[in-house]
């Protein structure tokens, strides 16, 4: 069981057509079941003193199943040749929900997203939010050796496959 969540805020100053552009980017065949929804998100001002700020805005939202769905990240991952960074952000953000579930979240910027790349986002690192993808699984260590196996020196040690395995 694989369960993909995935939310992008929309904010005013914002072209809701470009946030769905950059979301259908990563998930190109499912771009057609983003739905909306309102939000609220917290923006950061660092100045002297870091500044909070509550903004009302619209989410751009996907939920999904399988592992289908992931392949363009699968794609997109080698194609700029960060496996090694992925594997390195997906290790350190699963968490383990309960026996046999593990979750895995972790955030991409908007605007990479809309240029058809990856960037990995930090928390309150973007300043116009970020693409968060969360992705619950009973086979997390197989999901993630599939979408991001071991390398060495930056190469992947395993072979690529064109099925799911899964």
């Amino acid at each position: 069981m694989i369960k993909i969540q995935v939310e992008a805020p929309v904010f005013p100053t914002e072209d809701e057509t470009k946030v769905w552009a950059a979301l259908s980017k990563i998930f190109p065949q499912h771009a057609s079941k983003l739905q909306k929804k309102p939000g609220k998100e917290e923006i950061w001002l660092l100045d002297d003193e870091e500044i909070r700020y509550d903004v009302d805005c619209e989410v751009l939202y996907l939920e999904l199943e399988g592992a289908r769905p992931l392949i363009k990240l699968h794609e997109l991952l080698r194609k700029y040749y960060i496996v090694e960074t992925a594997r390195s952000v997906f290790l350190s953000s699963t968490v383990r929900l309960d026996e046999a579930t593990s979750r895995l979240s972790f955030s991409f910027n908007k605007q990479a997203a809309l240029a058809g790349k990856l960037h990995f986002s930090a928390e309150n690192e973007s300043p116009l939010g970020s693409i968060d993808v969360i992705i619950e699984s009973d086979a997390m260590d197989h999901l993630i050796n599939w979408l991001v196996p071991p390398t060495k020196k930056g190469i992947v040690m395993e072979p690529i496959h064109d099925e799911l395995p899964f």
